[in-house]
């Protein structure tokens, strides 16, 4: 898999718990003051936003772009590993699908220009998301995958191996260096033990 920005690690996480079973609780807290509106019938989604004192409209509504294009890229990358599900529990979608806040007053908003990104909002908007134990596991080992996990046992097996290896020939050295430098029985000393005669 890849590498995940803290957004997405803070998507996932919420997809274990009660707060991100369907697109509209997962990204409930990000959008405040603003909504995300979509039309199944034109097949579009806007980000409306409020327009307050103090805050770059502008900026604002361009990150929740980003938040939505991460979300449902994030969703579609995890459906398609089966590290999570997703069921559409109804047969009849409403046309109209609202996260967010209603937005009433002096707004601004921004259609989504990427269709593709519309077009999996409006999908996964009426989908509950089901996380596998996988997804589970993944989180608890800090967003490595197995295969990572594998690899980073292997190359410590691999380490420890290479290490005792390199101990062994050192020890190989030491011992036959010791046997050629250690005194042998000298020639012409005569051994301590007597003699019977």
């Amino acid at each position: 898999m890849r590498l995940f920005q803290e957004r997405e690690k803070e998507l996932m996480r919420r997809m274990t718990s009660d707060d991100g079973r369907n697109l509209y609780r997962l990204l409930t807290p990000w959008i405040v003051g603003a909504c995300i509106y979509g039309d199944r019938e034109k097949r579009e989604v806007w980000v409306v936003r409020m327009k307050e004192p103090g805050v770059d409209l502008i900026s604002s509504i361009d990150d929740m772009q980003r938040l939505v294009l991460e979300c449902v890229h994030l969703i579609k990358m995890l459906a398609e590993r089966n590290i999570v599900f997703t069921y559409q529990s109804s047969r009849v979608l409403p046309n109209e699908v609202n996260v967010g806040d209603v937005i009433i007053g002096h707004r601004m908003q921004h259609r989504i220009p990427d269709p593709t990104v519309a077009e999996l909002f409006l999908k996964y908007a009426g989908v509950d998301i089901i996380p596998t134990p996988e997804l589970k596991k993944f989180i608890r080992d800090g967003f490595i995958t197995r295969e990572e996990v594998r690899a980073n046992r292997q190359f410590r097996t691999t380490l420890a191996a290479i290490g005792i290896a390199v101990l062994g020939l050192l020890l190989n050295i030491y011992v036959a260096t010791r046997s050629q430098s250690s005194p042998g029985p000298r020639p012409g000393r005569h051994s301590q033990c007597s003699h019977g005669h």
